[in-house]
């Protein structure tokens, strides 16, 4: 054994002091230079990486950015379903009534009337006291005024009657004025109707009707006073006009009717 150890071993030293030596250099040279190599490239790699070399790094989103980039679904609420109310059968409407509305909707109705009738005036008149004519009525012939010492027309009547005799509503009518004339003293004006009113005046103070009463024709509405100054010397007398859409007319035309 111990003889082919060293038997070995010289051989070994053999190769070694030869061409052996060589190839071992070689082969050190080698190992040194590929070491070399790989120590460069994995420098190269820790000090400027690429990108395509890299290891690529799983990123994860924070938290708050995937709150803010997630979408919510939209909630759909389901439609009821209608449901179709059924009156009682004594609610529902029957055909025949039905038809019976129909009918009566397109029957024309009557047209109401908006314009009332104008009112007419009255036919007949009576005198408003039993005296004669001490002065007529004129509206373009002048007659002289003792009182104011003037010539000046006379739209109405003057007929005699004594103080206090009851002065007669001429007709139907209503009281529409009382008032206090400067010439022709206390006067009452009576409406009847048509634009036809009636004028009472150069009565006593306190007439015995008041603003907007009715008075039928032949009613008492006062009695004959001395109140009218700018007739004074003249006798005693009622002081009576009429007019018609208040325009003067001669009382006579109505009181002969």
């Amino acid at each position: 054994m111990k003889q082919q150890k060293k038997s070995l071993w010289g051989k070994t030293e053999k190769f070694l002091a030869g061409k052996g030596f060589y190839i071992v250099l070689l082969a050190c040279a080698a190992v040194i230079g590929v070491s070399a190599w790989v120590m460069l490239s994995a420098g190269k790699n820790l000090s400027d990486p690429e990108p395509s070399t890299t290891v690529s790094q799983t990123v994860q989103p924070r938290q708050s950015d995937a709150v803010q980039t997630q979408t919510v679904p939209e909630t759909v609420t389901p439609k009821a379903p209608e449901v179709a109310v059924i009156a009682p059968a004594e609610q529902q409407e029957t055909e025949l009534e039905k038809l019976q509305r129909q009918e009566d909707e397109s029957e024309p109705q009557p047209v109401q009337e908006t314009d009332a009738e104008p009112e007419q005036p009255p036919a007949a008149f009576v005198w408003p006291v039993a005296g004669e004519t001490v002065k007529g009525y004129t509206d373009d012939e002048l007659v002289y005024n003792k009182t104011m010492a003037d010539w000046r027309v006379h739209p109405a009547m003057d007929l005699a009657a004594d103080l206090g005799t009851k002065v007669l509503a001429a007709a139907t009518g209503t009281v529409e004025q009382i008032f206090e004339d400067d010439l022709y003293g206390t006067t009452v004006i009576i409406d009847h109707g048509g634009g036809l009113k009636s004028v009472y005046a150069n009565l006593a103070a306190s007439p015995a009707v008041s603003a907007g009463d009715s008075v039928a024709m032949g009613a008492v509405i006062g009695a004959v006073g001395d109140t009218a100054l700018g007739e004074t010397v003249e006798v005693s007398h009622l002081h009576f006009a009429m007019e018609c859409d208040g325009v003067p007319v001669n009382p006579e035309d109505y009181l002969s009717r």
